[in-house]
């Protein structure tokens, strides 16, 4: 009795596990398909918001050495762009030495020196989140650093460039052209820059500044090197 029906048991058991396979029944003999089948990268299926962490992460091991790039990039493609295409200029016409004044002045003022600024001393001199701090971080900028450091630095290295030659006469002529221009050089600056630094010295990270103004510098250096590219002889 004990044979025919262990026979039967078997015959059973083998049926339902033909059965299943025919149908894919995972849930009885097979191991789910995404896990027997699919194999996943490990970064597939995160969330945007952790790539874009580890992103900044990298950047801020190495503010100041991104903030110089990003800013000499954004000033070469801004000078460039505004030659090929606001000015209709063809390829060749290119004045290479004027942009190299633009990306020059954006690698070493605008990201080294005021990654310094903004992220290192400004903390130290304004300390906090408050709105009052963002406005006197946002006065000093635009009136010290811009006013008196900003657009002299600008006139000097334009005129040392595009003549190819430092001496005393570089800064008197790059200060005359300074004096010239400085103050509806101001006026257009305050145009975009006051509302855009009050943002920068309130909720931007501080590691951040320096990228956050390239990133709004690149529309104003845009502006800049159509108004004042051309150097003009004093």
């Amino acid at each position: 009795m004990m044979l025919p029906r262990l026979r039967h048991f078997v015959a059973v058991k083998r049926s339902a596990a033909r059965r299943a396979f025919m149908t894919w029944d995972a849930a009885a003999v097979l191991p789910p398909p995404q896990e027997a089948f699919i194999v996943k990268p490990a970064w597939l299926g995160k969330p945007a918001w952790l790539s874009l962490e580890a992103v900044t992460k990298k950047i801020a091991e190495r503010p100041w050495a991104f903030a110089t790039f990003i800013t000499g990039a954004k000033t070469f493609a801004a000078d460039y762009l505004t030659q090929r295409f606001l000015e209709k200029k063809k390829p060749s016409e290119i004045d290479w030495r004027r942009n190299a004044v633009f990306t020059l002045f954006g690698l070493g003022y605008l990201g080294g020196f005021q990654y310094v600024l903004w992220s290192r001393w400004f903390p130290l001199w304004f300390p906090g989140r408050s709105a009052k701090s963002a406005v006197a971080c946002m006065a000093f900028d635009q009136t010290v650093n811009t006013g008196l450091w900003y657009y002299p630095c600008f006139y000097v290295l334009q005129d040392a460039v595009m003549k190819a030659k430092v001496e005393v006469a570089t800064f008197e002529r790059g200060f005359q052209v300074y004096k010239q221009n400085i103050a509806q050089d101001m006026v257009n600056t305050w145009k975009l820059w006051v509302p855009a630094q009050l943002i920068n010295f309130s909720i931007v990270p501080i590691f951040l500044r320096a990228p956050y103004g390239a990133s709004v510098s690149f529309v104003w250096c845009i502006i800049l090197s159509f108004l004042r590219g051309e150097a003009k002889s004093i």
